[in-house]
């Protein structure tokens, strides 16, 4: 392989990696993260899906285990904000549709939904997690 070939093969890649890197982490590297954020806390498939080998997204309940903060997750009443007025201070995790599965919007396994299911109606800017 000639020095100039090598030279400018090598000034390629830096450049794409320097596009891969400078506006943040991809959705797929977050997702990547996450899923080893996961096996870091020692969790294992059986431990959210119920089963080793999972087939479909497990029920919210396995979620709530561990990420429960005590209050605005998986709530919701139909209407909340309808009867509340405008006044009512926006939390995503509290929606006016009633309960919304976790999975809806977080994902471990992939990247990140970035279509929220709030925005289906709304304009809001949020980073899923």
């Amino acid at each position: 392989m000639s020095r100039k070939f090598s030279i400018i093969t090598t000034a390629v890649f830096a450049v794409c990696l320097f596009f891969a890197f400078a506006g943040g982490a991809s959705a797929a590297t977050k997702a990547i993260v996450s899923t080893l954020a996961h096996k870091e806390a020692g969790l294992k498939c059986i431990d959210c899906h119920e089963t080793d080998k999972p087939t479909k997204m497990p029920h919210h309940s396995a979620c709530i285990k561990c990420h429960d903060s005590g209050s605005g997750y998986y709530t919701g009443e139909m209407r909340t904000y309808i009867n509340s007025g405008k006044e009512r201070k926006f939390n995503m995790h509290d929606s006016h549709q009633g309960p919304v599965r976790c999975t809806v919007c977080h994902t471990v396994h992939k990247a990140p939904n970035e279509k929220m299911h709030c925005n289906w109606c709304h304009q809001i800017e949020v980073k899923v997690k």
